[in-house]
């Protein structure tokens, strides 16, 4: 009898785990079922995630990556910034150090080594190099060592479209052989400080590339072959003249070295004084390719108070042959001092929209522009002199047609960049002539060696060649690398 009571027990037990097991399967496979009608949170894509991140690095053309702006600068803030991304998450790993490698400068002779030691280790970063700038200097004794760095360099960044040259270095610069070399498409070059004598039988072979060149022109600009540049579309041209008087320019020897077919728009910039000489100069120029241009900055002069009615007179006419030699004209940028004294702003257009005045921002030129001899007219802004020391492309970068009713910012850690009606203008650590700091505040005991500095007290016997005099030491690429990662 008990053992009969005993199995019924058991039985009932089996029947209860086996209710239990189904209801169990039942109720798992409906959690795999809502599971699959649930999408799993996955990360945004590369190009959400890229969008992300603009909002907290800025736009480049805001940045000036120069040692003189200092190691908060923000530049240097942006670049602390972009390495901060990359150690977010795995996810975003990828798009960061794109980010980070995009867009590379040079502040030292010692990080064109680093970086090529990186990029020796690393063979994946050389192709996301887009665009490298040299802002360095380049010291007697390292000429040899850092033409050799950068022409590796340069050979391992096959994606590379965009180059920079804003250093100083010995005569001749040990940099043309960088360009020898390059193969591939580059659409910007900008010589920086580097006359463009030295480098023009250097770039020939990347003629049909161009979209973009910054030249620094002397006044005895030699004879060189001419280049026809079919895709350039920019050309910014820097006037060098020591004695601010000559009575010559390079401008109309350019115009024949140069044939520009589809020049969109040109920036001239010159250290002349003689100013009504110099436009007419640019005038020149213009009427060759003025008929494919669409912008034109002049910013070679300054009709100030020591003028004489006469010398204004003469400067207005040459500007207004610029603008009938541009007859497709839509967007004109002329200094403030053109409406000082507003009688003197008696030029014409039928065809310009939009007109900007780098200005000091003492008196207003918004009302200045008589309307009746620009038919079109669509609007005009004043950009404060603080930005366009900083910012050359400024007008285009921003261009005119964004002078919308509501103001909009560029506001990241260390810059504050407003566009309001009609104005454009910085508004954080920048006075009124755009120095970002004071006398007291450009001691180097604030400086910070990560940053790339280098050290002058640095001398043969650490690089190994204390037998040699100092005429004749010369620096090798691990000498570099010693001092660099000593520092």
């Amino acid at each position: 009898m008990k053992n009969a009571l005993l199995q019924d027990s058991i039985d009932d037990m089996k029947w209860e785990i086996a209710q239990l097991q189904e209801e169990n399967t039942r109720k798992r496979d409906l959690i795999q079922a809502l599971n699959c009608g649930r999408p799993q949170f996955r990360q945004p894509p590369a190009e959400i995630l890229r969008l992300i991140c603009s909002f907290v690095i800025p736009p480049s053309f805001l940045l000036d990556p120069s040692v003189s702006c200092g190691p908060d600068s923000p530049w240097c803030q942006s670049t602390r910034g972009k390495m901060v991304l990359t150690n977010v998450c795995r996810a975003w790993y990828g798009t960061a150090i794109e980010m980070l490698y995009e867009e590379v400068a040079l502040r030292s002779i010692g990080q064109v080594s680093a970086l090529l030691r990186t990029l020796r280790g690393q063979t994946s970063f050389g192709p996301l190099i887009r665009k490298i700038g040299v802002h360095c200097v380049v010291p007697d004794g390292c000429g040899v060592v850092f033409e050799a760095d950068l022409k590796d360099l340069v050979e391992r960044t096959p994606n590379l479209t965009s180059v920079v040259l804003n250093s100083t270095w010995p005569s001749p610069p040990p940099v043309p052989q960088a360009f020898d070399h390059i193969s591939w498409p580059i659409t910007h070059i900008d010589f920086g400080s580097t006359s463009y004598s030295d480098l023009h039988p250097h770039i020939g072979h990347l003629s049909s590339s161009l979209v973009s060149l910054s030249i620094r022109i002397p006044l005895d600009l030699p004879p060189h072959p001419p280049y026809t540049l079919s895709r350039l579309q920019s050309l910014m041209c820097f006037v060098v003249d020591p004695s601010h008087t000559a009575p010559f320019s390079a401008l109309p020897l350019l115009a024949e070295r140069l044939i520009l077919p589809n020049l969109n728009t040109f920036f001239l910039q010159t250290t002349n004084r003689d100013r009504p000489n110099q436009i007419k100069h640019c005038a020149a120029f213009c009427r060759r390719y003025g008929r494919t241009l669409r912008t034109v900055d002049v910013q070679p002069f300054r009709i100030g108070w020591e003028d004489s009615q006469d010398r204004s007179e003469q400067v207005t006419s040459a500007v207004q042959d610029i603008l009938d030699g541009c007859p497709h004209l839509e967007h004109l940028i002329l200094p403030s001092s053109f409406v000082t004294d507003r009688q003197t702003f008696e030029l014409s257009h039928p065809r310009i929209k939009w007109i900007d005045f780098w200005t000091l921002g003492v008196l207003s030129c918004l009302d200045a522009v008589d309307t009746t001899n620009f038919p079109v007219l669509k609007g005009v802004r004043e950009i404060l002199l603080s930005a366009s020391i900083l910012f050359t492309h400024i007008p285009t970068d921003i261009p005119p047609h964004l002078n919308l009713e509501e103001p909009f910012e560029f506001d990241f850690p260390g810059f504050f960049l407003r566009h309001g009606p009609g104005r454009i203008y910085r508004c954080d650590a920048v006075d009124s002539i755009g120095e970002e700091y004071s006398d007291s505040d450009s001691s180097d005991e604030s400086y910070c060696p990560e940053s790339g500095s280098e050290s002058s007290d640095s001398g043969p016997s650490e690089l190994g060649n204390a037998e040699l005099s100092e005429d004749e030491w010369e620096a090798d690429h691990e000498g570099v690398l010693a001092i660099y990662d000593h520092f």
